[in-house]
């Protein structure tokens, strides 16, 4: 699978032939084939962007829902944008939109993936310098560190 998302997990928004049709269509120069391995692998790069500030990508098998649901409608917002329905025509953008911002939320460490996920990262401007063992104008000794 050259992506997180299969047209037979597309089926139960849209119909195969459907997801066919927007894949075929006499302006491409590519296959139907090539044209959703394209789909899928934009989509893929989007979520793995996404998702990169704090998780290792390509994500394996099994996919998580969540991703596999981001991948989902991001999927479909792109067919339907093959088919020359952009934006608030488009039905799939308004979730496709709130699947970037829950990745975004996830990549950015704001909201866990899982309960196993790591947790956020404190930022490194909030953490504090190690306290010095001696005052600052003495010699340095082998008990304080030196940066």
């Amino acid at each position: 699978m050259p992506g997180y998302i299969t047209q037979q997990e597309l089926t139960g928004v849209m119909p195969l032939e459907k997801i066919h049709d927007a894949c075929s269509d006499q302006t491409s120069q590519q296959s139907p084939e090539e044209v959703w391995d394209s789909i899928c692998a934009t989509v893929s790069e989007e979520i793995d962007g996404l998702m990169a500030p704090r998780y290792a990508h390509p994500f394996p098998d099994p996919v998580h829902p969540a991703l596999k649901t981001a991948a989902r409608w991001i999927t479909l917002e792109a067919l339907y944008i093959r088919r020359g329905i952009y934006a608030e025509a488009n039905p799939a953008t308004a979730k496709a939109d709130t699947a970037r911002k829950s990745l975004r939320d996830i990549g950015s460490g704001k909201v866990l993936l899982d309960a196993v996920s790591p947790l956020p990262a404190a930022p490194a401007a909030s953490i504090a310098p190690a306290a010095a063992t001696e005052p600052m104008n003495t010699k340095p000794s082998c008990r304080r560190l030196l940066f």
